[in-house]
């Protein structure tokens, strides 16, 4: 019987030493006490020692046990309670260092207790060097995806200034008398151009999001206004196919709400167009509804539907695929990019929206996209601005100097403006523009930001000089085929006051102009009535503006914003913008005082990404107030 158990213990033994000697590149067991009491020959060698050499030493004396006498020791984790622990350690083989993957686990003896550690080791190199290899082909790929994208972005924008001189001429050309027929074949050109500048705009959005640049912007607009534009447009190509174009639009609707209306249009022109597009008989409709609403947002369904080809139930998913075409006999005829449907998902994702496809083969389609919006202020801005314009004084008689560059954008601005008795000047070079600005008063500046030789923000920090030096301020709007947050935040650090977008629209353009040079009439206003209510000193006057433009007026209030927006401290947070909206408001701080209560709107439900984005512009308003109370202290004889 003894001789059984003998064999039996001597087998297992055997049986022992063969896994110790034969697991993955070597094995290990070590007591509570740090001595090696098990080790592979393998491991042995591996470390330039033998199994005798080996045994019997404490771990941390052959450098097999990494993290010695730290938290991370092996053991010290067994004895805590861990009974699994994996960590990569390093050992120099020769003139190498290997890297070796130990993998920890507790020896328990037959009474349940632990005896030592048991460490299995694995050899990585050859993976690590696997990945490494990985990781160099994957950015090598990604560089190349980069490079082809910022090539399309970069042929896109060369394209984008022909295109912009074609725009203004055919918008010029439409306001001269026409036949029917000129009438008619302008028109063509018109929507011709327009699909290639969507095609160009879907190109610039892929670019954008290939690249993580697409930015949302968070402005003001009239989504009323913005959904007739688009009504208007597409109620002519539906005619032009023969097509019933339907619309309804929910009653509720508030004319004015916050978001990124420029990526809204590209949705719903994406979505129409291809309506459009793969419809031959029947109809069109874009329904337009409320689904969920509180006092501060609104979230809105736009819907569009069509009696067209329609789409196969298993291809649903693929065609928002990137340069997905649906590969059916009677798609033949239609052409595309295969980009309007993946960037139109892309753009709904980046604006936290959702969309729905619902389709049946030979009957049609119905997308519909939700987006969530902030209210906007429910006065009507067309009729204020109306009013506003009749408002400003020389409004008839202004002077505007336009730095461009290109010869065909020159003419067509001129024209643009020339139109409304305005004094144009115009200038091709920054230098001779800034000669011009020394000896003449502007009403506005209109520059192109990328021009040859000294470019847009050059010249406007130089007119922020001119300006200083002679105590005035010139409002400088800038011209630019991009609006990328980098691009509007050195604008707004530089000191410009708007932006006018390539290709460049006659109504945009002037509605920008007439907005700007409303803000800078409305300060000449509230200087004037903060006069009156301090009996005309001037003196104090000069005093309450240097206190406002003072680094302890900033402290005080945009410092201890950013403090309490930085540790949550909504109470204290709310009662210094209570008391900044107080302060300021004298100063004609508007934009400022909007930006702030939108800041307390959404204290309640706690958006902090929205809240410091909202403090970023508060920053960037006050800048721009703030310089032009400095340019134009002195010229008020204080």
């Amino acid at each position: 019987m003894l001789n059984g158990e003998s064999n039996d213990l001597l087998n297992a033994k055997l049986l022992l030493e063969q896994i110790i000697e034969n697991a993955g590149d070597g094995i290990c067991i070590i007591n509570m006490e740090y001595e090696i009491v098990k080790v592979s020959e393998q491991l042995a060698k591996s470390i330039g020692l033998t199994k005798k050499q080996v045994l019997g030493r404490k771990c941390y004396e052959v450098a097999l046990l990494p993290y010695c006498n730290t938290e991370n020791c092996p053991i010290s984790k067994i004895r805590k309670g861990e009974r699994y622990y994996t960590y990569e350690a390093k050992f120099n083989i020769g003139n190498n260092t290997v890297p070796f993957l130990v993998t920890a686990t507790p020896l328990i003896n037959s009474n349940n207790e632990i005896d030592g550690v048991i460490l299995s080791y694995k050899n990585i190199r050859d993976l690590i060097k696997y990945q490494e290899e990985l990781e160099i082909a994957k950015n090598r790929a990604e560089e190349e995806s980069f490079l082809k994208t910022k090539f399309l972005a970069n042929i896109s924008h060369e394209i984008r200034t022909p295109m912009n001189g074609i725009l203004g001429l055919i918008e010029l050309l439409s306001e001269t008398n026409l036949s029917p027929e000129q009438k008619e074949y302008m028109d063509l050109i018109k929507y011709s151009t327009d699909r290639l500048l969507s095609i160009l705009n879907n190109i610039l959005d892929f670019s954008k999001i290939k690249t993580k640049k697409l930015e949302l912007k968070k402005n003001e607009f009239n989504i009323v206004d913005l959904l007739e534009n688009i009504k208007e447009y597409f109620q002519l190509q539906a005619e032009k196919k023969g097509l019933d174009f339907l619309w309804k639009i929910d009653g509720g609707i508030p004319p004015t709400i916050i978001g990124d209306s420029d990526l809204l249009n590209q949705i719903l022109f994406n979505l129409l167009s291809n309506a459009i597009k793969f419809t031959d008989r029947g109809h069109v409709s874009l329904e337009v509804d409320i689904t969920d609403e509180d006092d501060r947002s609104i979230e809105i369904s736009f819907s569009v539907i069509d009696t067209g080809i329609g789409i196969p139930e298993n291809k649903i998913e693929d065609i928002f695929k990137e340069f997905y075409q649906l590969d059916l006999s009677s798609t033949k005829k239609y052409e595309g990019s295969g980009l309007g449907l993946n960037i139109t998902k892309e753009l709904i994702e980046a604006m936290e929206g959702e969309i729905e496809v619902e389709s049946k083969l030979g009957l049609g389609s119905k997308f519909t996209v939700k987006l969530k919006f902030n209210k906007g202020n429910s006065v009507d801005d067309r009729q204020k601005s109306k009013e506003e314009i009749h408002k400003l004084k020389g409004f008839s008689n202004l002077n505007i100097l336009v730095v461009e560059d290109d010869l065909i954008n020159q003419k067509i601005i001129y024209n643009m403006l020339a139109r409304n008795n305005w004094n144009i000047t115009l200038e091709s070079k920054g230098e001779k523009a800034l000669d011009l600005i020394k000896k003449n008063a502007y009403d506005l500046v209109i520059l192109d930001i990328y021009m040859p030789g000294m470019d847009g923000y050059e010249i406007a920090k130089k007119i922020r000089e001119i300006d200083s030096k002679y105590g005035v301020y010139t409002p400088i709007i800038a011209i630019t085929a991009t609006t990328t947050m980098e691009c509007r935040r050195k604008c707004e650090d530089i000191g410009f006051d708007g932006f006018i977008i390539k290709p460049i629209r006659g109504d945009e353009a002037y509605k920008k102009i007439i907005s700007i040079l409303n803000q800078k009439a409305k300060l000449d206003l509230h200087l004037e009535d903060l006069l009156s209510r301090i009996d005309n000193n001037k003196k104090l006057l000069k005093e309450l503006i240097e206190e406002m433009i003072s680094d302890s007026y900033e402290k005080e209030f945009l410092g201890n914003i950013s403090t309490y927006i930085a540790n949550r401290d909504f109470i204290n947070l709310r009662k210094i913008i209570h008391k900044f909206k107080g302060s300021i408001s004298y100063f004609g701080a508007g934009q400022i005082i909007k930006l702030l209560e939108e800041i307390e709107s959404n204290i309640e439900n706690g958006n902090m990404d929205l809240i410091r984005e909202l403090y970023e512009d508060v920053k960037c308003e006050f800048t721009k107030l703030k310089g032009k109370y400095i340019n134009i202290i002195e010229s008020k004889d204080l």
